[in-house]
Parts: structure tokens; C-alpha cells; sequence
């Protein structure tokens, strides 16, 4: 039987690593200063249609109010845990994300590495090492869940296409903790008013 050669798709290389770095750059500086800016922390379970492995990761946010309303930067790292002793596999990618609500929508872009370990045999024609690395896209659909101002739930669904070795589909369950906008504080007790904030 000739050995599996599967279709090439177009897929983000290193220029996509240098925008996704850039924009975060400039999103932590302005995020920073908006408080908006967002860590966290989520398990992951990511599937071909049947075989699905478990990981955790994390990922940072900074919004791009300033370029368009409910516009967020996401930074995101996985590692999964397979279940062959010696193997090892990880993602890391960017994405791009739209809301003004609880729900958003987005484009990212990740670059997958997985190692089968030192007991891997190569099948005949394979490569000696079985390491597998590619760039592929993501699309994206989660949901925020505001509980306290400086606490948000989310929960993620990523569907990869352009992969070369088989499309994945990613669910993310989540914790993201940042600094919440700022609030006057009320006014005297029936005035009606908010109390202007104090000068610093």
C-alpha cells in the first residue's frame, strides 16, 4: 500500500507570527491603559470527529476598542496530553475575535507541533523522526460569561481548516481575569447623582 500523502492547503507561516506579535504589542500598551487587558486559564479537549485528547493551556486578551468596538487580540498555548507514553504535543497561535455581547466570532491562526517520542518506529516511507509540525487556521465561536467585574468564564469552540494532516475541532472551557472598567462610585444618599471621581 503507497504511503498517505495528504493534500497541501495554504497556511499562515512566519508573517502571520510577526502581525499576531506586533498587534499584541500594541494591544498591551493601549488594553493596559483601558483595563482591558485580560489572563486566564483553560482545559481543553480536541477531537478528529472520534479520537480526542485532553490538555490545559493559556491564553491572553487586549482589546482594540480603539480600532473597532469589541475588537480582542487573543494570545493562546495548549499542551495535550496523548495517550502514548513518550509522545508529546503542544499549539500555540493568535486570534482575532469580535463582540459586543456575550457571544463572539473570530479568525485565528496556530502552529501545532506533536512528537511521537524516542519508541517511535517509522511505518515504511514515513520520516525517521515522526515529528509532525504545521500552520493551520481556526475559526472561532465562544461565549463570555460576566459573573464579577474582574472574573469571566468563557467557553470556546474552534474548528481547524487547512490542515494538511486532518482538520480538528477544539473545545475550550475557561477562566479569564483582568481588571474591570472603572465606575463612579454613588452619589449622597438621595441625591440621585453618581459622585464625580476622585482627583489623583
Amino acid at each position: 500500500m503507497p504511503p498517505f500523502r495528504p493534500r497541501r492547503f495554504p497556511t499562515p507561516g512566519p508573517a502571520a507570527v510577526a502581525l499576531v506579535a506586533a498587534g499584541l504589542t500594541v494591544a498591551l500598551a493601549s488594553g493596559s491603559a483601558a483595563g482591558q487587558f485580560r489572563i486566564g486559564g483553560h482545559g481543553v479537549y480536541q477531537t478528529k470527529f472520534e479520537d480526542g485528547t485532553f490538555g490545559a493551556g493559556g491564553r491572553a486578551e487586549a482589546a482594540l476598542d480603539f480600532i473597532f468596538r469589541g475588537l480582542v487580540l487573543v494570545g493562546v498555548y495548549d499542551r495535550f496530553f496523548p495517550s502514548c507514553e513518550s509522545c508529546s504535543s503542544w499549539q500555540a497561535g493568535g486570534q482575532l475575535v469580535v463582540g459586543n455581547g456575550p457571544l463572539y466570532l473570530g479568525l485565528g491562526a496556530s502552529f501545532q507541533h506533536f512528537d511521537p517520542g524516542p519508541d517511535y518506529e517509522p511505518p515504511e516511507g514515513a520520516p525517521a523522526s515522526g515529528v509532525t509540525e504545521e500552520w493551520a487556521w481556526n475559526l472561532v465561536a465562544g461565549i463570555k460569561i460576566p459573573q464579577v467585574p474582574v472574573v469571566v468564564p468563557i467557553v470556546e469552540f474552534r474548528q481547524q481548516v487547512g490542515s494538511s494532516t486532518g482538520n480538528q475541532q477544539t473545545i475550550v472551557v475557561g477562566i479569564m481575569v483582568g481588571p474591570s472598567r472603572r465606575r463612579d462610585a454613588p452619589g449622597p444618599p438621595g441625591s440621585g447623582e453618581p459622585r464625580p471621581p476622585r482627583r489623583r
